[in-house]
Parts: structure tokens; C-alpha cells; sequence
């Protein structure tokens, strides 16, 4: 049998390295000019855009799972240290006491934040709703108004207590101004009164540390309001506005709750075991009830995350929890995550462009989609820093479907200008 002479054998490195990229260059020239400029704009279409696909409700339970799998592979499960929950639920909202009302009566929540006070808490935080119209509370609210008011300025006197305000957005520079609350007036002066915003992040995975509001100052948003008051020290360095710190979760089984109706009917025996788990804690009251009665409809103010849906003040816990137990890993920042994303992409586009077998392009794809989720494992382990792979992987994934479907479409061309004679047995 007559021996096959390699072209490439005999060659000098040099030559070698030549002869491979006039290979290469060639491979590149074979692919038409559309190929490229629909290349590039994929490429800048998805580096625009990634951002806002990855929170669509396909990706959303996804990234969910990813991100609960990267939190619990290394970094130790924490549960809670600092905080308590006072949570009103549906046997509290839509029993005699509130009688389903909003907004919640504030002779309830002047008795809960009482009470409370009597339990020797750290701080005492309230995510309610205490918004009011611009030019005032409703006038049949007035007396319950002021018994609220009364009671803040009075626990605020003996230890710190924070109220949570909605914040709305007040131009497209990224500053806000806070919506109208009943304890806008409170008597506060010389008391431990603060406020911080409850707006949640676009990215619930994330931990809000402050915005900025069109006086040109910052404010704290409600975790970190809440934080400040327990240890002012844990929040320098974390971050700012612009970049906020991801967060761990800590399962909502594992969070010490206390339903408002057993604070405020104890008898002696159950408020010295409520004592136990409030007193030094940060109190935080909140709720969660079913929009349409009891057990009826959806909860009101459920939010989902990696551990499944949370309300709010769950949330505000969880975040607290994470900043003071040192449980937050700041992102990339936005210029390098969207090189990588750019860098990843592009070298896809080249990959593809050499290849021609489907199975080899689809295991090319897959191996990319693999390393953007090593990259994020990696960072998070050894770098300390989180990398969101969503939108590589949106990117890799929808380069490579309309490079196929470009195949595809060449192929059926060339089939359709084949003459009958040559189609026999040709399959597209």
C-alpha cells in the first residue's frame, strides 16, 4: 500500500503556524459578509439588551437554581443571628383586630411597636405600608395617625427604630423622592428615628445599599438602615448606590418568626419565651396574607428568589442577616462583565465559522455554555466576586441557533439551484 504524504509533514514551526492560518483565514473567507455582520450585531444587540432578556420568566427560575447551587458549594449556610420577624399574617390582617383593612390600622401597629418595646429588642424596624396623600392623612385616620406617631417618638426614645419608605422615581438621572408617610410629622426631634427606602432591586439577588434623591444626598435603603443602627462599621467599604453586593439566602424555615397576635394575647408564660428570641434582636414587623381572605387568592407582596417565593420583610431579613454576617459578594464591575461577554461571544462566532459538522458546532456550544458557568463557579470561589453567566449563555445560545438556521438556509439554496438530475438522493 502506496504511503500518504501529510502536507504538513516536514515543515518547519514557523511554516507550520503559517500554513494553519492561511488554513484558518481561508475557513474565515469561505463565510459570506452576512455571516459577519449578523454576527456583530447579534453580538451588540445581546451585549444591549442581555440584561433586560435574562429577567424573563424562562431564565428567571434558572438563574434561581444556578445561583441557590452556587451559594450552598463552598460557602458555609448561615442562619440568623440578628434578626426576628413580628410577622402579621391572615389570622392577624383578616381577624377582628384589622379586619382586612388597608391601610392597616395604626392603633394596631402603635400596640405591636409597644409592646415589642417591652421585649428589649436591639432595634425595631417597620416595613408596612404608611404611605399617605400628599396633603395629609384621611381625616377619619387622624387619631390613629397620631397614636402611631406617638408611639415611635416614645420607643425612639430608648432605642433605635427604623420606618421604611417607598421611594419613586423622580427624573431619568437615577434620583428619587420619597412618597408622603403619616410619620412624615412625628414629634422625632432628639429621638433614634430613622427611615430607609423598601423599593426592592430589579435583581432580587442583590442587596440595596442606598439611592440617591434629587437633594443630592443618599439614603439608606431599609436593610441597611437597620444594619446601620446594630453595627455602623459593617457598611464602609461594601459598596454604593451604583454597585450593589449579591447576597446569600437563608431558608425561610430557618428564620426565627413570631406571629403579631401571639405578641400582643400572651399571656406571662409565652411573652418570657418571645423575650428569649426578641430581646437584642432587631425586631422587624411585617406581613404576609392572602389578597382575598383567608387562605384565598395570592399572598400580597411575594417575591421570587432562589429559595423560592419570599414576602418583603423576609427579604429585608435576609439581607440584614447576609450584610452583618458578612454574607455579600460584590459583582464585576459592569465594563469588565461586559468584556467577558463580548470576549466569549466573539470567539464563539469564530469557533463556528471554522467548523462545518453539526455534532462538532453543537459540542463547541456546549462547552462555551460549561466555561461561562466555571467562570462564575470560579470567581465566586477563589475571586470573591460574582459573575452573572445568564447572559453569555443568552448570547452563546442565540448566536449559535442563527448560525444553524444561516446553514440551513445556504443548504436549502444550493438544493433548490441544483439541476433535477443531481438532487436525486440529496438530502437538505
Amino acid at each position: 500500500m502506496q504511503n500518504i504524504r501529510s502536507p504538513w509533514r516536514g515543515l518547519s514551526s514557523a511554516n507550520y503556524i503559517a500554513r494553519g492560518l492561511r488554513a484558518v483565514a481561508s475557513s474565515f473567507k469561505k463565510r459570506k459578509l452576512s455571516y459577519w455582520i449578523w454576527a456583530v450585531s447579534l453580538l451588540v444587540v445581546g451585549t444591549v439588551f442581555g440584561d433586560n432578556l435574562v429577567h424573563l420568566s424562562i431564565w428567571t427560575g434558572l438563574r434561581g437554581d444556578f445561583y441557590r447551587w452556587l451559594q450552598g458549594s463552598g460557602r458555609s449556610t448561615f442562619r440568623p443571628k440578628w434578626t426576628v420577624v413580628v410577622m402579621i399574617g391572615d389570622e392577624e390582617y383578616w381577624g377582628s383586630s384589622l379586619a382586612g383593612r388597608s391601610p392597616l390600622k395604626r392603633n394596631y401597629l402603635a400596640d405591636l411597636i409597644t409592646k415589642l418595646d417591652s421585649l428589649d429588642p436591639a432595634a425595631i424596624a417597620l416595613d408596612v405600608n404608611l404611605r399617605c396623600p400628599s396633603s395629609g392623612d384621611y381625616p377619619d385616620y387622624k387619631t390613629e395617625d397620631q397614636n402611631l406617631l406617638t408611639a415611635v417618638a416614645e420607643v425612639g426614645g430608648r432605642r433605635p427604630v427604623v420606618v421604611g419608605k417607598v421611594l419613586r422615581p423622580a427624573n431619568d438621572g437615577g434620583a428619587y423622592d420619597p412618597e408622603p408617610s403619616v410619620l412624615d410629622t412625628g414629634p422625632f426631634q432628639g429621638k433614634a428615628v430613622t427611615w430607609g427606602y423598601t423599593n426592592l432591586p430589579t435583581d432580587i439577588r442583590q442587596v440595596p445599599l442606598q439611592a440617591l434623591l434629587t437633594t443630592g444626598i443618599t439614603v439608606d435603603s431599609f436593610s441597611s438602615a437597620v444594619v446601620r443602627v446594630l453595627d455602623q462599621g459593617t457598611l464602609d467599604g461594601i459598596g454604593s448606590q451604583d454597585l450593589f453586593p449579591f447576597g446569600s439566602f437563608i431558608n425561610p424555615d430557618n428564620l426565627t418568626v413570631i406571629k403579631a397576635g401571639d405578641l400582643l394575647t400572651g399571656d406571662a408564660a409565652k411573652m418570657g419565651r418571645l423575650k428569649s428570641l426578641v430581646a437584642h434582636h432587631a425586631a422587624i414587623i411585617g406581613g404576609r396574607w392572602h389578597a382575598r381572605g383567608p387562605n384565598l387568592g395570592d399572598y400580597v407582596d411575594d417575591h421570587p428568589t432562589p429559595l423560592g417565593p419570599m414576602p418583603g420583610v423576609y427579604l429585608h431579613a435576609n439581607w440584614v442577616e447576609a450584610l452583618l454576617s458578612n454574607q455579600t459578594v460584590p459583582p464585576w464591575t459592569e465594563k469588565s462583565a461586559k468584556i467577558i461577554e463580548i470576549a466569549l461571544a466573539a470567539a464563539l462566532a469564530l469557533c463556528l465559522a471554522l467548523l462545518t459538522r453539526e455534532l462538532t458546532r453543537g459540542l463547541v456550544v456546549v462547552l462555551f455554555c460549561i466555561g461561562s458557568l466555571a467562570l462564575s463557579y470560579f470567581s465566586w470561589q477563589n475571586l470573591g466576586l460574582f459573575f452573572d453567566s445568564s447572559v453569555p449563555i443568552i448570547l452563546i445560545t442565540a448566536h449559535a441557533v442563527f448560525d444553524q438556521v444561516a446553514d440551513w438556509r445556504t443548504d436549502a439554496r444550493k438544493y433548490v439551484a441544483m439541476p433535477p438530475e443531481k438532487t436525486a438522493g440529496v438530502h437538505v
